[in-house]
């Protein structure tokens, strides 16, 4: 009986969260390849209370930096638009493009204020300005 491979992934930040994948091996030419930092696997849309607020349609696995505050929340199952005031618009840029690539979305155009994820259903916005961070996505489901 092929035995499964596990590969864990720890992601740092405002929370601690340990994802293990198995991809079970069969045959003797079967092999292991090394992560790319993007996937065909779409993670699954979530809901994350944040700042007391329900956002819903976010990518599963991506979290906000500890202290997030919201001004403005419109979101629903197939995505939304928020605007964070806290922590400082170049942490919560950082932190968001960091989460999102390791969930295996790929990062697009980014000019260090503005970035672009795009990939496995998922498309958005990062964008940054003096005292807030907007965060625009979308995932077709």
């Amino acid at each position: 009986m092929p035995r499964p491979v596990t590969a864990a992934c720890t992601k740092s930040g405002a929370y601690l969260v340990q994802d293990v994948y198995r991809v079970p091996l069969s045959g003797a030419s079967a092999t292991a390849a090394a992560p790319t930092g993007t996937t065909d696997v779409a993670p699954a849309p979530t809901t994350l209370t944040v700042d007391g607020k329900q956002v819903r349609g976010w990518p599963s696995g991506v979290y906000f930096p500890e202290g997030t505050e919201l001004a403005y929340s419109n979101t629903d199952d197939a995505g939304g638009i928020i605007s964070i005031t806290s922590p400082e618009p170049e942490v919560v840029i950082g932190h968001l493009r960091d989460q999102l690539g390791a969930v295996g979305l790929p990062i697009g155009p980014d000019d260090g204020t503005v970035f672009h994820f795009d990939g496995a259903g998922w498309s958005g916005i990062v964008t940054q300005s003096e005292a807030t961070t907007t965060v625009n996505w979308s995932v077709a489901r």
